[in-house]
């Protein structure tokens, strides 16, 4: 997803609320048809409509030309990132490529790599530091299990109880659902880590848990070794 301010919703460059030209609603429709997630439905529309505010035509009528100007406008005078070149144009080359149907050779060109840096590694004496600042479990347990686990945050945010019961005895995983691509994946969790999680839910459970959700799950997680799956109509006599 974009990381540049004038690509965010609510960013600083806002672009004026234009009704769509006839090809704009035709692409929205078409990202919809071929399944691409949320975010990029999303996303993709609003780098095209950009261009139209910014020509004021609709974008199936213009040439390469005009486009190659658009992409470098972008670059130069927006100073995109490069994470928003590259969704920027790949907006554009799915629009051109699918909807006026050109396969225009300026997309095989424009490049945007990101600098390669090296990754910031905590020492372990950094990370005990960053435990003790964090002095309430509530704060401290998904920054633990980010650690342990490596999961994204919105990963993290988005488990449920049932996404912690798998794996072999003394080999705890995490199912992932639905996660980057609309793909799942099993991520090892630590028995340490699973035992935080279990002392912690202890002292907080979630409202849910007494409506028959699927974070009523919890309960049947952290006070059996079993991780039984309950149905929803059996909540009520589990938890009273």
């Amino acid at each position: 997803m974009s990381s540049h301010k004038s690509t965010q919703k609510g960013g600083a460059a806002k672009v004026a609320l234009v009704p769509d030209y006839p090809s704009q609603v035709r692409y929205a429709e078409l990202l919809k048809l071929r399944g691409l997630s949320a975010s990029t439905q999303e996303d993709y529309p609003r780098y095209l409509r950009k261009l139209a505010a910014r020509v004021g035509r609709d974008p199936a009528e213009l040439d390469e030309a005009a486009v190659r100007g658009h992409i470098l406008y972008l670059k130069d005078e927006h100073h995109y990132s490069p994470s928003s070149m590259r969704t920027a144009v790949a907006a554009l080359h799915n629009f051109y490529r699918h909807l006026p149907g050109h396969e225009w050779r300026l997309f095989k060109l424009v490049s945007a790599p990101s600098p390669r840096k090296l990754p910031a590694v905590l020492t372990r004496a950094e990370v005990a530091r960053l435990w003790t600042v964090l002095r309430k479990d509530r704060f401290r347990v998904i920054p633990r299990l980010i650690y342990a686990t490596g999961l994204r945050i919105g990963e993290t945010v988005n488990l449920e109880v049932r996404d912690l019961c798998g794996g072999e005895p003394g080999f705890p995983r995490i199912h992932f659902r639905a996660g980057k691509g609309g793909k799942d994946r099993f991520v090892p969790i630590p028995p340490i880590m699973l035992g935080w999680l279990r002392a912690w839910w202890k002292t907080h459970r979630h409202p849910c848990a007494q409506k028959g959700g699927m974070c009523e799950l919890w309960t049947g997680l952290f006070e059996t070794p079993a991780c039984p799956r309950r149905r929803a109509g059996e909540t009520a006599a589990h938890t009273a």
